[in-house]
């Protein structure tokens, strides 16, 4: 359109954004994924351009719905602080730098559709998930950070553990121990990310008693060892501040 003030061609395509919401809005889950792997498809970079501003739009979409799906539930801490929001801060540092740090167009296309796959993959594995299991996601998104059993899980539904266990596979497509091992990773992943504590005050805030457990489990989901995921932040945190320190003088032209 001329006139409006907008580029000869859209490098975010705004009309797949607009669809992925309104089916949203319809709850048809499938029709909204589908808009945003052709968002995914359809996004252009200018050329030597780095993805950084479309990296901003796409991590705040996936923020909207995210809270459209999975809307927090408080979790008072002992000193009265609300847990479920801190983890959602950290949640929403993770996704924005996985997506801000990718370097070309193809990393940010793979990464975004990396993300659409955690926020649908157990909405859309078979049959609507039942309210049992709704119930034991959700306790264990508010207590993965201590021990738990399945017999705690179970007895808090409550249902027999071995019948939890058998829904919640078929339903989620991960065992409980998957989900608990997942969840806690995510967030050590956003904590290192942020570079503020050790590695082993990592492991034990994210529920591990002892670091040889934490290790094997990290490595078992990110393929890289807690210090070399450590290494790669840091790096990646000097990047871009050096990234930015250089583009500070072009800005005041």
């Amino acid at each position: 359109m001329i006139g409006d003030g907008s580029p000869p061609e859209e490098p975010y395509p705004w009309q797949r954004e607009h669809e992925a919401m309104q089916a949203l809005s319809e709850f048809d889950l499938g029709a909204c994924r589908n808009a945003l792997e052709r968002l995914a498809t359809e996004i252009r970079l200018p050329e030597r351009a780095r993805p950084g501003s479309i990296a901003l739009l796409l991590a705040d979409l996936l923020e909207g719905i995210r809270s459209s799906l999975q809307p927090a539930e408080p979790m008072p801490t002992s000193d009265g602080r609300d847990a479920s929001s801190q983890n959602d801060r950290a949640e929403r540092w993770r996704r924005a730098e996985a997506l801000g740090t990718a370097e070309n167009l193809a990393t940010l296309r793979r990464r975004f559709r990396q993300e659409i796959e955690l926020l649908f993959a157990p909405l859309l594995s078979g049959a609507a998930i039942s309210p049992t299991v709704l119930r034991a996601r959700s306790y264990l998104d508010h207590h993965f950070t201590r021990r738990i059993t399945l017999s705690e899980l179970a007895q808090a539904i409550p249902l027999s553990p071995n019948y939890l266990s058998s829904i919640f596979r078929r339903e989620l497509g991960v065992t409980v121990t998957q989900y608990l091992r997942r969840r806690r990773m995510r967030l050590a992943e956003q904590l290192l990310m942020e570079g503020k504590h050790t590695i082993s005050e990592v492991a034990y805030r994210v529920g591990y008693q002892n670091y040889r457990d934490f290790h094997r489990n990290f490595v078992r989901e990110g393929k890289r060892s807690p210090r070399a995921f450590q290494r790669l932040c840091r790096s990646t945190r000097q990047r871009l501040q050096r990234d930015a320190t250089a583009s500070g003088p072009q800005a005041n032209c």
